[in-house]
């Protein structure tokens, strides 16, 4: 309906036009042809005039006796003659018939010429609707969702336009209107000279279409009659949804590198050299890396489906032979949600993969890529014997310290060990939870066996600095473990000295026992901080001010309290030296 309206509008702004442009040129026409038939009567008129001045002149040339001079004759002008009404009727007839008839064979012409139009856009979105070309571009493009545009419609448009612009031109031809047809003539054969690059182009683009349809159907069809997807759903458990969709996208990757290949073609036919060269710059950049990329490919395939099969086959060996059972005899029991044979098959499929990446990486050939991956990975190759050496150190000090400690405990126990505490005054150990004296150091004996084994490995690692660190705990948990030792026999100590002093006779008994025991363990103290070299200059400082106020507290209860005694003891003294 729009178009219609529009068209209706642009004819009868032209008829308009048209009109008024021949009304003006008619108006402008009468006076000038009027002219002609005056001109001959004013001619004739004067004739006469000339004839009779010619036949006067001989006359004048006899000599006149002195007369007056002769009065000047004015000669009168005939009127314009009266135009006939049925002439000027049949002039701006015969002028504007013709129009008419121009305007007629126009508004025909733009009428038919549309009529055409919509015919060949009906045509053209019917065949262009037959042959799928949005889901084709959409595909293109390279994904499953609609086009932004319908690409149907559009051919169709565009066909109505071009058409219609031709019905334009022979439409302003056929009115005579100059102004306008030469812009578009020359507009048209711009058009018409580029119109065989883009049929060509859109011919080039239809065969790359159906050419890369067909690879990406011969792709698909090939790998699903050749079972791939079931092999890989059978060998290395990958799910048939993903392995169904392993082998549509291969077919997208085909498809889209057909159309790749026809993008130089498309450029050329259009003429676009300023994007012809890059492009054939990068598809030849392409295809010369094409082979490198596919056998890339094919190693990397090969490579993790072997690494996948070794993987199950040697985890299904390893929990065969009962390698899991024995771990949780031994207590190693499962590694979070999977078992020590799956760890396993872990490690070999990891040990399998890493030289297949770096010979992949090598068949790319790619230096920016290739160099800094392979070096990384020919690393990690390179220290798989020394993590191999360390972990080997550590399970098998780990079943080492496992059976020392149970050795220990089970001596410790043997000889009474569980009584310590009651032995030093510190009461019973609790048997609730199963925890006795015994079974905690048996349990810092895995300790300390698993941390010199950690320096031994981390030494096989070349971690210095873990290593290091390591001895330096080591060492301060020996200095610990003496401490508490020295601790334990000053309290023993202390014990055995309360126990001696009670027994003894006399009141103050039970007080200088305490005294005697709270003097052990102080001292003992101080000789367990010294040795784990904890702030030794506090150590010996608070010591030494303790030991000192207890000397002077001693000192002064003394000669404050025993001066009448001390001075008596000193007279007796002074007069035996003086009886001596």
């Amino acid at each position: 309906m729009e178009m219609r309206k529009g068209l209706r509008v642009f004819t009868a702004l032209a008829v308009s036009l048209v009109l008024l442009g021949n009304l003006a040129g008619i108006a402008v026409a009468e006076p000038t042809g009027e002219e002609p038939s005056s001109a001959p009567a004013t001619a004739e008129a004067a004739a006469p005039a000339a004839t009779e001045a010619t036949a006067s002149e001989p006359a004048a040339a006899e000599p006149v006796e002195a007369t007056a001079p002769a009065p000047v004759q004015v000669q009168n002008v005939a009127p314009p003659p009266q135009l006939n009404p049925r002439a000027q009727i049949d002039s701006i007839r015969a002028t504007v018939i013709p129009i008419i008839f121009k305007l007629i064979s126009a508004i025909a012409i733009l009428i038919i010429g549309y009529i055409i139009a919509k015919f060949l856009q009906s045509t053209a979105n019917f065949v262009v609707g037959k042959t799928g070309l949005n889901k084709r571009l959409a595909s293109a493009v390279g994904g499953e969702a609609e086009m932004p545009f319908d690409a149907t419609r559009t051919i169709g448009e565009l066909v109505f336009w071009i058409v219609m612009l031709f019905t334009l031109v022979t439409f302003f031809d056929a009115l005579g209107l100059e102004a306008i047809t030469d812009p578009l003539n020359r507009f048209l054969g711009t058009v018409l000279q580029y119109l065989p690059r883009l049929i060509g182009a859109a011919i080039i683009f239809l065969v790359a279409l159906i050419i890369a349809s067909l690879a990406r159907w011969g792709v698909t069809t090939g790998l699903q009659a050749t079972k791939i997807d079931e092999i890989l759903l059978k060998k290395t458990g990958v799910s048939e949804e993903d392995a169904r969709k392993h082998t549509v996208s291969l077919g997208k990757i085909v498809y889209s590198l057909v159309l790749l290949l026809f993008l130089p073609a498309i450029l050329d036919s259009l003429q676009m050299n300023g994007l012809l060269g890059p492009v054939q710059s990068m598809v030849d950049k392409a295809i010369g890396i094409l082979p490198n990329i596919f056998g890339a490919g094919v190693i990397l395939v090969i490579g993790w489906f072997i690494a996948k099969l070794v993987r199950q086959i040697c985890a299904n060996l390893l929990s065969t032979s009962g390698l899991d059972t024995t771990a949780e005899k031994l207590g190693l029991g499962k590694t979070g949600a999977k078992p020590l044979s799956e760890i396993v098959g872990i490690l070999v499929y990891t040990l399998i993969l890493i030289p297949v990446i770096i010979a992949a990486l090598n068949a790319l050939q790619i230096t920016a890529i290739s160099e800094p991956a392979t070096r990384m990975l020919e690393m990690l190759l390179r220290a798989v014997p020394k993590l191999f050496g360390a972990a080997l150190v550590l399970i098998i000090s780990y079943f080492v310290a496992r059976l020392v400690g149970e050795l220990v405990t089970t001596l410790l126990a043997g000889i009474g060990f569980n009584n310590i505490l009651k032995l030093l005054g510190l009461g019973e150990a609790s048997q609730e939870k199963g925890k006795t004296p015994s079974d905690v150091v048996g349990y810092l004996v895995v300790v300390g066996i698993l941390l010199f084994a950690a320096i031994e490995a981390a030494q096989i690692l070349g971690f210095s600095i873990v290593a290091y660190l390591l001895a330096q705990f080591i060492t301060f948990a020996g200095k610990v473990a003496l401490a508490v030792v020295v601790l334990a026999v000053g309290i023993y100590l202390s014990k055995v000295a309360h126990t001696i002093v009670s027994g003894a006779a006399g009141p103050l008994a039970p007080v200088t026992a305490q005294v005697a025991r709270i003097a052990i363990i102080v001292f003992a103290s101080a000789m367990a901080l010294r040795q784990t070299g904890i702030a030794d200059d506090i150590v010996n400082l608070t010591f030494a001010f303790l030991i000192g106020t207890v000397a002077v507290a001693a000192a002064l209860a003394f000669g404050l309290g025993c001066r009448d005694i001390a001075a008596r003891a000193i007279e007796d003294a002074i007069q035996k030296f003086r009886k001596d």
